[in-house]
């Protein structure tokens, strides 16, 4: 009897069930409408600044999470193997006994033998590296296609759970999602800049139009770079190619990352009065960690567990650049500078 170590093919196919899954259900919980630039409007009623992404919904507030519940739990063929976990393992969500020998799929998984291999010899075991004995025939099993280095250990370790927990009888999707984000970040953190990186105007070089020079010119490099009326979301192209399974739609974050990049070199290229070091750093780091985030949303397909990460960091790190508006603009109220409509001020402290 030849034991033989899972293809990558199936390592990966779990975690692209798993991930997926938990992608689709943070996506829809994040408002298809939402824009960064809406963040910081103005509240009419108080005329403050709101950190509320949308002024009127919280992020979870998804009229869709039982659509999405559901689909967890669907269990078409009755097998005991919900729909996912047919995907995962390659047997049919319709035939409940894909190999023919007379005990339905998710039993065999829940006694740990091979619902794609007819038995006796079809045992199941989890050594380090986890092995199956015998040969699965991977019928209808899907491909991912591409190597995802950062993601192999950890493919292995969510199988083991992943049969652990079958064999237990209690498979918590979102929970092994959620191990999965509290325990890996895959160095996906963003570069953090400091007073090194720019230029920084002395505060005894520094006065009222100096400071107002430089909301000016922040505001001009905002207004350059804001996304055209009725443009397609971050959050609607995500939810688009997750729906649909098509990583070529990623490819329309492009224009919105490069927006952002921009954001960051224009930042990074200005004098900064010191009094404003502190709230430009934090504004030009929260860009920063944006711009992070949609690079890793773009690597979804192919290293899922980042794209996982990142679409779950991203909305926080947009609310950090609310925050950090805030703080640029406090800095201005605390010296009265007041920018016109003709100014581009206006642009940072209204319009985005």
């Amino acid at each position: 009897m030849t034991n033989l170590r899972p293809s990558k093919k199936i390592i990966y196919l779990l975690i692209a069930c798993l991930l997926a899954l938990g992608l689709i259900v943070v996506a829809a919980e994040i408002p298809a409408d939402f824009k960064f630039t809406d963040s910081l409007k103005k509240n009419s009623r108080n005329d403050k600044y709101s950190a509320n992404p949308t002024g009127s919904q919280e992020f979870g507030a998804s009229n869709n999470s039982g659509a999405f519940e559901q689909s967890l739990s669907a269990d078409d063929d009755k097998d005991g193997l919900k729909n996912w976990e047919e995907n995962l393992w390659g047997t049919d969500p319709k035939n409940s006994d894909t190999d023919e020998d007379g005990t339905k799929d998710g039993e065999e998984v829940v006694v740990g033998r091979n619902p794609l291999v007819k038995g006796p010899a079809d045992k199941i075991t989890t050594e380090t590296g986890i092995s199956f004995s015998g040969q699965a025939s991977g019928q209808g099993r899907a491909t991912i296609g591409e190597d995802l280095p950062e993601t192999e250990t950890f493919g292995r370790e969510l199988f083991s759970k992943y049969l652990a927990a079958k064999q237990s009888g209690a498979v918590n999707e979102e929970a092994l999602v959620g191990d999965l984000v509290q325990k890996y970040e895959f160095n996906q953190t963003a570069k953090q800049y400091t007073a090194k990186d720019i230029t920084v105007i002395p505060r005894k070089d520094s006065n009222l139009t100096i400071l107002k020079e430089y909301g000016n010119a922040l505001g001009l490099v905002i207004s350059q770079n804001l996304p055209k009326a009725g443009a397609e979301t971050e959050f609607e192209i995500f939810k688009r190619a997750i729906q649909t399974n098509s990583p070529e739609t990623l490819a329309k974050l492009d224009p919105i990352a490069a927006r952002y990049e921009r954001i960051v070199r224009g930042a990074l290229g200005l004098k900064v009065p010191e009094e404003a070091v502190s709230a430009h750093l934090v504004f030009l780091n929260s860009f920063e960690a944006a711009l992070a985030d949609l690079r890793g949303m773009k690597k979804t397909f192919s290293d899922p567990i980042v794209g996982l990460w990142s679409i779950n960091r991203y909305p926080e790190d947009i609310i950090n650049i609310v925050s950090a508006t805030q703080g640029l603009i406090e800095v201005f109220d605390s010296r009265s500078i007041v920018f016109t409509q003709s100014e581009y001020g206006y642009a940072l402290v209204h319009a985005i």
